[in-house]
């Protein structure tokens, strides 16, 4: 059973990645995806991004971190090699959140071994590159 507060977490954090210009999708892994969830665990949520948009979503990293609860503290994954990766603290509830930023065609899926729960996206303003719009293709459904 996945804990309230990762729960309430998630549905807020799609909410309002699926109003954010450039997202265009959510993917979630790790003991989410597995069905492995306590109140300890972290959440690893991959935030898919339009091409176009990603230099700016990177830049704004910290921004969008923000946007999702009530960040503590966050920094990025260079010191584990992960560059787009932004390891997060938010407080009430006390949660560790990993965002990693992908662009559309470098997203990982379950083909690739990395997460591949689609959250869904709200509504892309547009498609990606690759050509998808809406759930990751061959996710499956992680919330609801």
């Amino acid at each position: 059973m996945i804990p309230a507060a990762h729960q309430q977490f998630v549905h807020h954090a799609v909410a309002v990645l699926s109003r954010t210009p450039g997202i265009v999708g959510v993917a979630i892994g790790g003991s989410w995806q597995e069905q492995a969830l306590d109140e300890f665990s972290d959440l690893d949520l991959v935030l898919v991004l339009d091409p176009a948009a990603a230099p700016r979503l990177l830049a704004e990293r910290p921004a969008v971190a923000a946007s999702l609860g009530r960040l503590l503290e966050c920094f990025t994954g260079e010191h584990v090699g992960e560059p787009r990766l932004l390891i997060c603290l938010y407080d009430e509830p006390l949660l560790h959140v990993d965002l990693k930023f992908v662009a559309l065609p470098d997203r990982p899926g379950p083909a690739s071994g990395g997460p591949g729960g689609a959250l869904g996206a709200g509504r892309p303003r547009q498609r990606g590159a690759a050509g998808h719009a809406g759930p990751l293709p061959g996710a499956r459904a992680a919330v609801d």
